[in-house]
């Protein structure tokens, strides 16, 4: 659903807007995302420690299949696992590469083996940031000794070839998380983005939206749209109230992917 008069306007909404009804912008995982990214860690058990362990088994001389994070909803949930398995190598000292890009695959190939001879590492992760075109991991395959930790939302389009080299997490299937987890992390978010009480938006809206959906991303974008209606309406000179109409709707993920694209 696309409603572009209206997502249009509430897109070009600045960190300003946020701040003058007292938040420091958007988390959601859409256009509306506004300001500097707020971190926010809810454990993910047992997947977290699944791959970590494959990370250490890379580690020790092993060889794990490579990961392919597997999630039906936009960002959120797989960028959250990726972030903590990125802070983990480091930790761990593991050399690793962040590949967000799709361009000229083979000579980024090529890039990222002359990176590593350059280091003189025999051992690398390689974390995919986004959806990735067909071939893209057969080629990334063809590095030795590196560790693919991929994800994206077509693992049928995207691991085509690769034979049986990758273990795919399924997120929401398999990993899911509770209402408590998706109300504990809108809390967390909303206590990080909140400059000032000017709008509050009692703890009762982010148990309701923990509801309505078990993965991170459209929790965050329910709320988003929420916070983006009511910066829009500040603009236009109203009160930068939340109405239990706002609420039914925004949490409702037709309407707020309707306030989310154009």
């Amino acid at each position: 659903m696309r409603f572009s008069i209206l997502s249009e306007k509430l897109q070009k909404l600045s960190t300003r807007d946020y701040r003058r009804i007292g938040f420091r912008g958007n988390p959601a995982y859409s256009g509306l995302r506004k300001g500097d990214d707020v971190e926010v860690r809810i454990p993910r058990e047992p997947l977290e420690s699944t791959i970590k362990s494959m990370i250490d088994e890379y580690a020790n001389g092993g060889k794990p299949k490579h990961i392919y994070l597997f999630s039906r909803e936009g960002g959120a949930g797989k960028s959250h696992a990726n972030r903590i398995m990125v802070e983990y190598c480091g930790r761990k000292n593991l050399p690793f590469i962040l590949w967000d890009d799709d361009e000229d695959i083979d000579n980024s190939v090529q890039a990222v083996r002359y990176l590593i001879h350059v280091a003189d590492v025999n051992k690398v992760v390689l974390f995919r940031e986004c959806d990735a075109p067909e071939n893209f991991y057969t080629k990334l395959l063809s590095i030795e000794d590196a560790y693919i930790i991929g994800h994206g939302h077509e693992p049928e389009r995207e691991l085509r070839g690769t034979g049986d080299s990758f273990k795919v997490f399924d997120l929401e299937e398999d990993y899911p998380l509770s209402e408590e987890d998706i109300h504990r992390l809108l809390r967390e978010y909303l206590r990080k983005l909140t400059i000032r009480p000017i709008l509050t938006i009692p703890d009762e809206v982010l148990e309701r939206i923990s509801k309505f959906t078990t993965t991170p991303g459209n929790a965050l974008n329910m709320l988003g749209a929420l916070l983006a209606v009511a910066a829009y309406k500040a603009n236009n000179g109203k009160e930068p109230r939340i109405t239990d109409d706002d609420i039914q709707n925004c949490c409702n993920l037709r309407v707020a992917e309707a306030l989310s694209y154009y």
